[in-house]
């Protein structure tokens, strides 16, 4: 006997029994004795009582809920992508113009009064040689236009702690020969990541126990414990710092004293999502 509660379907199958007469056996005699081994075997096997689930599965009455908790902090590392890029129709002498530009910008970055960077803090990004197909009508007044022209682009990768020096590092490698700035971001080290999305784990598991609770009081039920739980990959969107657009910011970094830039707050987020038995 399977007793049937909420959610759940028993159906079965009635007893069949099987009799074997006299003449049947008699019969059977005459074949083989494994064959009427099997026969038997066969017949008794089909007899048994069977008892069958419904078509769905034994469920807990449980109320699934989930919950985003958001931690805002202030960001403890500064990113900053820059280039020297030579366009010319000498591929050689562009090779040492790009790498003169690009030795002088690393020295100049390395030997800053109060903002001086290591060479842990600097990475080469890429190095590339390529022809322009489609010269702009600056580069055609000035080659030519049945000449082919070559871009030659050294991108190096900045990351530091030093939040504050972030305007020195880009005036400092344009008036050194840098002149393309990719991106300037603002985001967490792993070790502030981790503590943050900590907080934000436990403010998110909270919201969904409490949306949980108001649910269930407004029916009349209790909420009981825990069934499932998963956890999303939280998110940790950096703060990109730009101008209007790349030509003006290169303009303000060029004319002024010092580029101001604000890094602002970064929000970690996560999310819970858990299924409560109701009692």
């Amino acid at each position: 006997m399977i007793p049937a509660g909420n959610n759940v379907r028993v159906s079965s199958i009635g007893y069949r029994k099987a009799y074997v007469g006299a003449d049947k056996i008699a019969s059977m005699n005459r074949l083989p004795v494994f064959v009427c081994a099997v026969l038997i075997l066969l017949l008794f096997v089909g007899s048994a009582p069977v008892i069958a689930a419904g078509d769905e599965d034994f469920k807990e009455d449980t109320i699934s809920v989930s919950g985003t908790g958001k931690i805002k902090t202030t960001p403890d590392i500064c990113q900053i992508s820059l280039s020297v890029k030579s366009t010319g129709t000498d591929v050689k002498k562009l090779q040492g113009e790009n790498a003169k530009a690009m030795t002088k910008i690393l020295t100049a970055l390395g030997s800053m009064d109060t903002c001086a960077l290591g060479n842990k803090e600097i990475q080469t990004r890429g190095f590339s040689i390529s022809e322009v197909y489609y010269p702009d009508d600056t580069l055609v007044a000035k080659y030519g236009k049945d000449v082919t022209i070559y871009q030659v682009t050294n991108n190096i990768n900045i990351e530091t702690d030093k939040l504050s020096c972030a305007g020195d590092i880009i005036d400092t490698a344009i008036a050194n020969g840098a002149n393309d700035i990719d991106y300037v971001t603002f985001t967490l080290s792993p070790e502030k990541e981790n503590e943050y999305r900590s907080q934000a784990l436990v403010a998110a598991t909270d919201l969904a126990h409490k949306d949980a609770e108001v649910v269930l009081g407004a029916l009349g039920v209790s909420l009981g414990s825990v069934h499932t739980v998963s956890v999303e990959q939280s998110y940790n969107p950096p703060v990109y710092y730009a101008s209007t657009n790349k030509a003006s910011y290169m303009m303000e970094a060029a004319a002024g004293p010092a580029t101001p830039i604000d890094p602002g707050d970064v929000e970690v987020t996560a999310t819970v999502s858990v299924t409560f038995r109701i009692v």
